[in-house]
């Protein structure tokens, strides 16, 4: 078969679990595995491990999406180990120009040198998983940061023009209203994101809010799509969060991670000594396989 009769590679999503934070935030479903510096490091080691042995099984697939999932990923790393990670995924996953490159990140991870090291790896997207921009919901949320974070972050998305910026909010929370979760939006909506997400933490925050999010985030240029509650300026849409991407395969690494590929579904164990002795046998730590028949 020649180049012109070749067909198409199916497209592939990939995410990363890194889900070490300082602590354990409201309304977060991740599992936690603590702030362990040893820890960190028998886990990268492993996670090294997992994506090196199962590179190979990708080169038939176009790589879409990256996805470096985990608050705290930076703090843990430091620059130094952040920007020899991000070489080595490069090395090691095959990707091409057009694969979009996402790492979640907290306001205070945000600093010239972080900024630098994402910048020279060509990160597609910086996440900043805000969950809120409302003093009193922060101390609801009991976020490992202070409410000035997010300040400090906006000078630094301002000095450095990081035209890169997605911001994750929650709404729904308790004793929230509709004028509050607004100005929590105003208040995102000066990082100027491509991207805006929002969790719902209540049954109807979804049609209770609806309304005046669509409307603000018209006003800001900003489109939903896909079949969350995600909004983004046109072009600049999560490839893991559209229509899409419900039939598009994906690889998950690291502990908890969820795979679906080829019919069949999983996902790593949450034991994290069974992950650090078994990374590379997918058998050992694969969980709730699930098969269906490909149509």
């Amino acid at each position: 078969m020649n180049e012109c009769t070749a067909l198409p590679k199916k497209e592939l999503l990939i995410q990363i679990q890194i889900p070490f934070c300082t602590g354990h935030c409201h309304y977060c479903e991740r599992k936690n595995l603590g702030n362990s510096r040893t820890l960190f490091r028998q886990y990268l080691k492993a996670l090294k491990a997992e994506i090196t042995d199962t590179a190979p099984e990708i080169s038939d697939y176009d790589v879409t999406s990256i996805h470096i999932c985990g608050d705290n990923t930076i703090t843990m790393m430091g620059t130094d180990i952040l920007d020899e990670f991000l070489l080595f995924l490069k090395r090691t996953i095959p990707t091409a120009d057009h694969t979009q490159w996402v790492i979640d990140m907290l306001p205070y991870e945000m600093s010239a040198a972080s900024l630098t090291v994402l910048r020279n790896a060509h990160i597609s997207i910086l996440h900043l998983n805000t969950g809120t921009c409302q003093m009193k919901e922060f101390n609801l949320l009991k976020r490992p940061y202070y409410y000035a974070a997010f300040d400090g972050a906006l000078s630094l998305i301002s000095m450095y023009q990081q035209h890169n910026i997605s911001i994750g909010l929650f709404a729904g929370l308790p004793g929230q209203t509709e004028d509050s979760l607004v100005r929590s939006l105003q208040y995102a909506l000066k990082a100027q994101p491509v991207q805006l997400s929002l969790q719902a933490c209540s049954p109807d925050a979804e049609a209770k809010f609806s309304s005046s999010v669509d409307c603000l985030m018209a006003q800001s240029g900003l489109q939903r799509y896909g079949t969350g509650w995600n909004y983004a300026l046109p072009g600049q849409e999560r490839i893991e969060y559209t229509q899409d991407s419900d039939n598009m395969d994906c690889i998950g690494f690291g502990a908890g991670a969820a795979t679906r590929l080829d019919g069949n579904s999983y996902h790593n164990t949450e034991n994290l000594s069974l992950y650090l002795a078994y990374s590379t046998d997918p058998q050992m730590i694969a969980c709730d396989l699930k098969s269906s028949d490909m149509k």
